[in-house]
């Protein structure tokens, strides 16, 4: 009976969900932060975000919200003492539901979290949220690498260019000798300009991994959402990318949510349900 139970609290704990790339500019924050939007509007369960681009994050910026205390308050503890009140005390929430924590705005004050005060804090978040999302820095630092390790799924961003194809291909070399296995990681195209010589194909062969999602170029929209700090989910609701991010988030769901239709689901639920049976009968 009691292995039962560590099963069920084992299968009911938050999915951890990373955002990552060694490139800048391959749209990893707005990934995240629409993700996240997604995530908590489908299910309308507990969600959090988490910036932990510590000397770079955009995470405030792009859902329009004041610093108050973000990851810099807790640099100060470590895993033996941090508590979920020291926790609490950094989680903002946006008018959507979603809990996030910002990173600091000033380099200066990015101290970063001791790694195992990092893997702690996020044990404890996952025993008390669903799902969370985590931006990662573009590098293989300490706290990158303690999330990645915890996380479920990867989510590796890659742009339709040759310096973005290199990057990619040395974080899918470090995944390797870091031994995560080939289904925790899931290959995103992101096509940040409009046009280019690198077509799909050639990007899969060049990476050897099959590129599950590709988000269209749509950059005025983006580059609008960031300036006004208006989410491209929550301004665009019926855009067909917005579709990409429901269904994107539908399907790194836990299964024991995908399984169950709720008696009354989600305005987002319902437009995912939609396409699904739609895609049915073709």
């Amino acid at each position: 009976a009691s292995a039962v139970r560590d099963a069920e609290r084992e299968k009911s704990k938050a999915r951890l969900i990373a955002i990552h790339s060694l490139r800048g500019g391959t749209g990893c924050s707005t990934l995240a932060v629409n993700l996240a939007l997604a995530t908590q509007a489908l299910w309308e369960k507990h969600t959090i975000l988490l910036d932990l681009a510590m000397t770079a994050g955009q995470v405030a910026l792009m859902l329009n919200a004041p610093l108050k205390r973000t990851w810099a308050d807790l640099a100060r503890f470590s895993a033996g003492n941090i508590d979920m009140d020291a926790i609490h005390s950094v989680i903002n929430r946006h008018d959507s539901g979603l809990d996030f924590i910002p990173a600091p705005t000033l380099p200066s004050e990015a101290t970063p979290l001791k790694k195992e005060t990092l893997a702690t804090t996020l044990q404890m978040l996952k025993e008390e949220y669903s799902y969370i999302i985590t931006d990662l820095s573009h590098t293989f630092n300490s706290m990158t690498l303690t999330a990645l390790g915890i996380a479920d799924r990867i989510l590796l961003v890659v742009a339709p260019e040759m310096a973005s194809i290199r990057a990619a291909a040395a974080a899918l070399d470090t995944y390797t000798k870091l031994g995560y296995p080939d289904e925790k990681i899931i290959l995103v195209l992101n096509a940040v300009v409009p046009r280019s010589g690198l077509t799909q194909e050639k990007i899969e062969r060049a990476l050897e991994l099959p590129i599950k999602l590709t988000i269209p170029h749509s950059a005025d929209k983006f580059v609008q959402a960031i300036n006004y700090g208006h989410p491209y989910l929550l301004k665009h609701p019926e855009d067909k990318i917005t579709g990409l991010f429901e269904e994107l988030a539908f399907r790194l769901s836990r299964d024991e949510e995908k399984k169950t239709k709720p008696d009354d689901p989600s305005e987002s639920l319902r437009r995912v349900y939609q396409r699904l049976r739609a895609r049915q009968k073709k």
